[in-house]
């Protein structure tokens, strides 16, 4: 009987030390959610799977799977010149990666094609039993030193800028990238091409004080964060230099929000637009007019929704890299 109560013992600790688990990186998560949606526009995540998983979850077809992985291919590309697997060993056991982006401009890349530009930085949610050190990675002296840790930094050829815009570069030799990396503790993993960008989220992210409270100003917050990929933009109207580049070339203002969100066992994604104003329904109308995807219709006084099922057809191919260009993540072809 003794034996027997034991077991029992060690299997409901062992649940709670899974609910624990389970309720840290919760946290984890939302901390990272809101220390980016304090500094960017948009705030896009992806469940480790989801991003690095070989094929398709879900049974989703290959565009749609490439689409929804577009916006962290810039820090695949970012990290692929430091060592082999790198990104893979990162994203290994870890619980989930996000990227904040804002400030978008066109590409400067060859032939002026390419990835729409843009601030970014990107959090990889270390998991409870990640062993991953962003020091072993590194044999060179960090350029700065914060309070969680040192900040490395390299340079790398992503296409960003083309012949045109070669600063002291040599003739005909495109521009570098400047990437910067931070670890706070055994938590994220920080990946930006902004150093003052990279501080900042660091800071936050450090604090024993971090308060959520720009969760609290994103419309749907709780059933729109539990899902394996979803996207929030705030948008900001001030300093948009290009709307298409922006991918604001429909939206008015009185548009106060875009989300979306992955459904992999429907196999849909829904978009939901949030329009703080009567002004705000000449989005809806144009966003409808081009016939994109399934109409926007009213759900309730503020919001506009639509599901897309991803079937795999043309159709739903293009409406998934329209709903990612929604946020910023689009390239010019």
């Amino acid at each position: 009987m003794r034996r027997i109560h034991h077991v029992l013992a060690v299997a409901i600790l062992s649940g709670m030390l899974c609910l624990c688990c389970r309720a840290s990186e919760t946290e984890r998560r939302a901390r990272a959610a809101s220390a980016l949606a304090g500094q960017f526009e948009t705030v896009f995540y992806s469940s480790s799977e989801f991003v690095s998983g070989p094929g398709s979850p879900g049974q989703l077809s290959k565009t749609v799977t490439l689409s929804l992985r577009y916006p962290f291919e810039y820090l695949n590309l970012a990290i692929a010149g430091l060592q082999d697997n790198f990104f893979t060993e990162m994203l290994h056991g870890s619980a989930g990666a996000f990227v904040g982006a804002k400030e978008f401009r066109p590409p400067q890349g060859s032939g002026g094609l390419g990835e729409v530009r843009s601030q970014r930085c990107y959090v990889v949610l270390l998991g409870d039993a990640s062993e991953f050190d962003l020091k072993r990675h590194f044999q060179t002296e960090p350029v700065a030193v914060l309070a969680n840790g040192p900040v490395w930094k390299w340079a790398v050829h992503i296409d960003e800028f083309g012949p045109e815009h070669i600063g002291r570069m040599p003739a005909g030799k495109p521009r570098p990238s400047e990437i910067f990396a931070t670890q706070v503790r055994r938590e994220y993993i920080l990946v930006s091409n902004n150093l003052k960008e990279l501080q900042e989220i660091a800071k936050e992210l450090a604090s024993a004080n971090q308060k959520l409270e720009n969760l609290t100003r994103m419309h749907d917050w709780e059933s729109i964060s539990h899902h394996d990929v979803w996207a929030y933009r705030r948008y900001r109207y001030s300093g948009v230099t290009n709307k298409v580049a922006a991918g604001m070339e429909d939206v008015a203002p009185g548009t106060e929000a875009v989300a979306c969100f992955l459904d992999s066992q429907t196999k849909t994604i829904t978009v939901r637009l949030f329009i703080d104003t009567a002004a705000g329904k000449h989005t809806v109308e144009r966003m409808n007019s081009r016939n994109e995807f399934p109409p926007l219709m009213r759900s309730r006084k503020d919001l506009w929704e639509t599901s897309i099922l991803l079937s795999g057809d043309n159709k739903s191919n293009e409406a998934t890299l329209v709903i990612v260009g929604l946020f910023g993540f689009l390239a010019y072809s």
